[in-house]
């Protein structure tokens, strides 16, 4: 066997194993900060594993329960085969030392943990384009436990409309407190996990800190004064709760086994109590405020660095201020899964002079009125080229050259289900190039 071909396929095959001994290796010395009690054996033992891996173990359990029925199947199976040979990829073979890099597909489901980051990179960069430099707000709206049984049976309706009427709420008011006919706008996203990773719908806002009047000029209000909290609360919360009623005499929900009795009983009582929700802090600067959105568009119920240790029974990950929680496993699986969103539902949407038909009006309005202030309004250009460019532009990683000589690698197919060494068999190399 020629000498490229043999240090080719040997690297190949050792390539998948390092990384996911490497990663071990990294969770294994975060366990051993927080359980100093245990021995090293007994930490070595212990597996934290990747969400993909726990879905992979409790898959038959997930589908005799009945949690596996159409999308659901199709979403764990698009995460338990993320970037593995399952779905093929490319091996990045150097021509002149023999380094290789295999780089399998990703799945490209907006719920796998894996797959969020270039995503986010190219959805901020096409965010810029629309970014005004200007004070940004950030607001919470969140939904009482009471309601989470009506949104389970009602997601993809319950969901826009949580969306469009927590999104009007914040902007009417930000309009009313900005005066003078000023048009504001906002980005909305929704999330429906709290940190423990349960069931809890809520909305995250980033608002304009101000807008532009009729005339052509830019307004904008202190943070106190253009989103006062206990109104916003009090607002969003009588305009959902009067969608609910609606609804409820449209007989457009499924209630479950509830009667709608008892539901307009619930939302009398909902009436009468504070809802969670909040305005603040402030982002200067239109970049960084992009780049703080993204972190919020990007999420998934639960990261994988979250993930501390997983013995096959049970998991444990962290939630916040250095606590973490235990979960068994099966329960684990099912909270994941009930954050799976509804087929081709958008969640995250722009309202105002930043939705997509007032960029050429409105939004171009108000950039002309903050250039006419002296405020530089930066043109960027969106995203160019494949993945590897990005992953360039934002690491410096340039996966098309050798990371050992940084000769340009040759780039060989890998087919679904094909093994590393499979692919050396089946291409012709070139013979090594001399020292």
């Amino acid at each position: 066997m020629p000498l490229l071909r043999r240090d080719a396929r040997e690297a190949a095959l050792g390539h998948e194993h390092r990384t996911r001994e490497k990663h071990r290796a990294e969770r294994r010395a975060r366990l051993r900060e927080s359980c100093s009690s245990l021995s090293l054996d007994e930490v070595a033992e212990a597996s934290a594993a990747e969400v993909d891996e726990i879905l992979r173990d409790w898959f038959s359990a997930l589908a005799s329960e009945g949690l596996l029925e159409g999308r659901a199947k199709k979403t764990v199976s698009n995460l338990v085969s993320c970037r593995t040979s399952a779905l093929g990829g490319a091996l990045h073979v150097c021509p002149s030392c023999g380094d290789t890099l295999p780089v399998h597909r990703s799945c490209r489901d907006r719920h796998c943990p894996k797959c969020p980051a270039l995503d986010s990179a190219r959805w901020e960069l096409a965010r810029k384009a629309r970014a005004l430099p200007v004070t940004y707000f950030h607001a919470v709206l969140t939904t009482p436990a009471r309601l989470r049984p009506l949104f389970k049976r009602n997601r993809s309706l319950l969901y826009s409309r949580l969306l469009s009427v927590a999104s009007r709420v914040t902007l009417v008011l930000a309009e009313e407190r900005l005066g003078h006919g000023a048009r504001s706008g906002l980005t909305a996203v929704l999330h429906t996990w709290n940190r423990e990773i349960a069931y809890h719908p809520h909305v995250h806002l980033l608002v304009l800190g101000g807008g532009v009047t009729p005339d052509g000029r830019w307004l904008e209000k202190k943070e106190e004064s253009l989103l006062p909290t206990d109104v916003l609360r009090a607002r969003f919360r009588d305009a959902f709760l009067s969608l609910l009623r609606e609804l409820l005499e449209r007989s457009a929900l499924d209630l479950g086994g509830a009667t709608p009795d008892s539901v307009r009983r619930d939302l009398d009582v909902l009436a009468e109590v504070d809802w969670i929700g909040y305005a603040k802090g402030s982002l200067s600067a239109g970049d960084r405020t992009t780049g703080y959105l993204a972190r919020y568009t990007s999420k998934v119920a639960l990261s994988n660095d979250r993930i501390q240790n997983y013995d096959g029974t049970h998991v444990t990950f962290a939630t916040k201020n250095g606590e973490s929680v235990t979960l068994d496993a099966l329960e684990f699986c099912r909270r994941f899964l009930s954050h799976f969103l509804p087929k081709g539902f958008v969640r995250i949407r722009h309202y105002g002079i930043l939705s997509p038909r007032n960029v050429p009006t409105l939004l171009a309005r108000a950039r002309a009125a903050l250039e006419r202030e002296g405020r530089a309004v930066e043109v960027h250009e969106d995203a160019k080229g494949g993945w590897e460019d990005l992953l360039f532009s934002l690491t410096g990683d340039d996966v098309r050259k050798c990371r050992a000589c940084g000769a340009t690698r040759l780039v060989f197919e890998i087919r679904p289900g094909e093994s590393v060494d499979h692919v050396l068999a089946r291409v012709s190399l070139p013979a090594p190039r001399p020292p």
